[in-house]
């Protein structure tokens, strides 16, 4: 029996993974995996994603249950530090398989359900994954990807949490400017109570002496008298 072409109760979105240059940073796409059945008695469905590059892209979660109108968020994440293409056209592949499940299964027994299923009751489908350039911003918001930094930390680098690093980064710069600023007037007022003490204590010493001449000088005259 031939596998099935398409999964009817599967919708997935997009099915084009673009990846645009630069190349050396890391890259992420959504995918968006719904499972069409509405009714609360209908077909769940489990699914694994696979990739003809395991050591370039990280996939998460790779495998899952749908239940009868759940939808789940899947990350496709270009890892450029681990294997990063030699060209941009490189034509790297992505397939969903899915199997209809008429009875309830424990999410635990998914990666096991695509072991012992027969191979034509997973349906197959292709993604397609090229990098190339989005014609304009808009159409890579559509897609769900997230290009982020490599320099930024990115870190995983989830585009929300190097943002949030970014500005606790700059927190910090702000405060350790302000700091410095505190610092350098305190110095500033140091210095000119310091100068100012000296030219009091030269003034005080130059009386003494005016005051020490005039005393020794009088005495002197009233001797020579």
């Amino acid at each position: 029996m031939a596998t099935p072409e398409g999964n009817s109760h599967l919708n997935i979105a997009p099915r084009t993974l673009i990846f645009p240059p630069p190349l050396d940073r890391v890259i992420t796409n959504k995918l968006k995996i719904s499972n069409l059945n509405t009714e609360a008695s209908g077909t769940s469905i489990a699914f694994k994603i696979k990739t003809t590059k395991p050591n370039r892209y990280s996939v998460k979660p790779h495998v899952g249950l749908l239940r009868p109108g759940q939808s789940i968020d899947v990350l496709i994440r270009y890892n450029f530090q681990k294997d990063r293409p030699k060209d941009l056209d490189e034509r790297d592949k992505f397939q969903v398989e899915s199997i209809n499940l008429n009875e309830q299964v424990a999410e635990a027994d998914v990666p096991n359900l695509f072991k012992t299923t027969p191979a034509e009751q997973i349906i197959k489908e292709k993604l397609k994954c090229r990098f190339a350039d989005y014609p304009n911003r808009s159409s890579a918001s559509a897609a769900g990807t997230t290009p982020s930094s490599s320099t930024a930390g990115s870190s995983e680098g989830s585009t929300s949490g190097e943002s949030d690093d970014l500005r606790r980064r700059i927190a910090t710069l702000e405060a350790e400017k302000r700091s410095i600023g505190t610092a350098r007037d305190n110095l500033q007022q140091t210095l000119a109570s310091e100068k100012a003490g000296r030219v009091m204590g030269i003034s005080k010493r130059t009386w003494y002496f005016i005051i020490f001449v005039a005393l020794l000088s009088f005495i002197l005259g009233a001797v020579i008298v």
